[in-house]
């Protein structure tokens, strides 16, 4: 269905129209969220509802809830700035459907130092699961800096 199709639909009725809206309004809420908060905690919170000036944010589990309630009175400077008219922000953790399965992925780096270091003592190692392990560990720290 094409787009103008879906938006002669959304028109036809008052109701489906403040939906689309809110719809929208939501998206852009969470966008501004992407950029406003830390990159570690992408994909473990949702924009919820907006209503009357307050904006309930859900949280994966309560250690993303808490990093985000530290976060407040900079995102709600944040979100004033790209014009949301929010007084207040609460924070909910809330395991929905869409965060069911999904694990939070905390990315981290070894720095070249270490990698140097590891590289050396598998190097000395005997044929071993550690030895293997730190192969691999190398191996994907190793494309992950080139890319």
């Amino acid at each position: 269905m094409s787009a103008q199709k879906i938006r002669f639909f959304l028109s036809a009725s008052p109701r489906l129209m403040q939906w689309s809206t809110q719809t929208h309004r939501l998206n852009d809420l969470q966008q501004s969220l992407q950029q406003a908060l830390p990159s570690q905690l992408l994909g473990a919170y949702r924009a919820g509802a907006l209503k009357e000036r307050r904006l309930v944010i859900y949280a994966i589990n309560g250690a993303v809830a808490a990093k985000l309630k530290q976060q407040l009175p900079t995102l709600l400077k944040k979100l004033h700035q790209r014009d949301f008219d929010i007084a207040a922000i609460q924070v909910k953790v809330h395991v929905a459907p869409s965060f069911a399965g999904r694990k939070h992925i905390k990315h981290t780096a070894i720095s070249q130092a270490a990698r140097t270091g590891l590289g050396h003592l598998a190097s000395d190692l005997p044929d071993s699961p550690l030895k293997l392990a730190l192969d691999r560990l190398l191996r994907r720290h190793r494309s992950d800096s080139t890319s």
